[in-house]
């Protein structure tokens, strides 16, 4: 439990640090294998490196472009889909029931299929984080499309209103949050 005088962050960061030490005093006696799992000095040399030569800075920058576009892919497409199946409640809980099953996949065990399908480039990097948005995008739509207030659905049907008209004017709006 947290006090006023800020005593858990004291008790966390000594912690971490007492871990970071024991994790180098462990690599340099050779009770954990520092080339498999690393050591905090290695880690902190190799960083020293890739930023003087600006490796590092554009390693970085190219990962978070892949990243945004895999997020902005599969959330966007899981979305659509998400909102599109109102349109369809039988289908939606088949698909509904499909993403679930798909999100308990663990992402990087698909990471050796993409990369055979689609090679270790840009473009595996932007599917496998696609796929990690896209069943939770899916799933939250379709929820958020369901759960709109039936009062304001039935007082759309009782003025006879398309269900275009419907989706766009009240679906849509109550499943931004």
């Amino acid at each position: 439990m947290k006090s006023k005088d800020g005593s858990a962050t004291a008790i966390v960061a000594t912690l971490l640090v007492v871990a970071v030490i024991v994790w180098q005093m462990a690599a340099q006696s050779n009770l954990i294998n520092g080339q498999l799992l690393g050591s905090p000095a290695g880690i902190y040399k190799s960083a020293v490196i890739g930023l003087s030569q600006g490796q590092l800075l554009y390693d970085t920058w190219v990962t978070l472009v892949e990243t945004l576009l895999g997020l902005l892919l599969g959330s966007g497409l899981g979305i659509a889909l998400g909102l599109a199946l109102w349109f369809y409640p039988r289908t939606s809980a088949i698909v509904e029931q499909f993403s679930i099953l798909l999100n308990s996949i663990p992402k990087i065990a698909l990471g050796p299929l993409i990369i055979i399908w689609f090679g270790s480039g840009m473009v595996s990097k932007i599917w496998l984080a696609g796929i990690s948005t896209f069943a939770v995008a899916i799933i939250s739509s379709c929820a958020a499309a369901q759960e709109v207030d039936k009062d304001l659905l039935n007082l759309f049907k009782s003025f006879k209103a398309q269900r275009a008209k419907v989706f766009k004017k009240l679906i849509l709006p109550a499943s931004v949050p």
